[in-house]
């Protein structure tokens, strides 16, 4: 199905097709209909109180994101409604690869980065400032309407547009603690916005 086809029966198709109309992007409108995660990990400093995931994410390689190829733009005939923001701590132990993964919560005490919950965070598209000062905190199901226990996931009450070729990053503060860390374990926070797209599609939609 393509996306013209599918803003009758979907909110997320019907914010993309009037923002790349709008942008003067209406071909993408023909693209195929689909569902994307994009994701950026930075390794956990200490003492390091701000984190930009995306910027640089062509220097990375799967599984710390799914960008290398493109770093922080979208490409040619592509577009997304971003739905869904998540974050997650990650524990990688030398020579074992990737051993946790962990949900950034201040209440859940098996995480060594815990207080990362208190952090908040911007969402910046084309150097415009779409989401500001959004907590961490909130998206856990003591504050979240959408979450089900255990998760943190911000379904967003406005998603927003990312159209192709238009860079885009989240800037993460967290306060300043002294976690007690594995010196043989490198943790990493990790970033993901997940929602409604549109992809090249040069033969007939599905």
């Amino acid at each position: 199905m393509n996306i013209q086809r599918d803003v009758n029966v979907n909110p997320a198709a019907l914010k993309f097709r009037r923002v790349s109309d709008e942008l003067g992007q209406k071909n993408l409108n023909r693209m195929q209909a689909s569902s994307l995660d994009i994701y950026d990990s930075l390794a956990y400093e200490l003492n390091q109180t701000e984190y930009i995931f995306y910027r640089e994410a062509s220097t990375r390689a799967f599984p710390f994101t799914n960008l290398t190829q493109s770093g922080n733009k979208l490409n040619v005939g592509e577009g997304m409604t971003v739905q869904a923001i998540y974050f997650n701590v990650l524990e990688k132990i030398v020579d074992e690869g990737i051993s946790e993964i962990y949900e950034p919560d201040g209440l859940d005490t098996a995480s060594p980065l815990g207080s990362v919950a208190l952090g908040e965070f911007d969402v910046i598209v084309g150097n415009q400032t779409i989401l500001k000062n959004l907590r961490l905190l909130t998206s856990g199901s003591f504050y979240n309407k959408f979450a089900k226990t255990q998760q943190q996931v911000y379904i967003l009450d406005n998603p927003f547009f990312v159209p192709p070729l238009v860079t885009f990053e989240i800037r993460l503060r967290v306060p300043r603690f002294t976690p007690i860390l594995d010196p043989q374990t490198t943790y990493f926070l990790q970033a993901t916005m997940s929602g409604f797209a549109g992809i090249l599609s040069l033969k007939k939609t599905l």
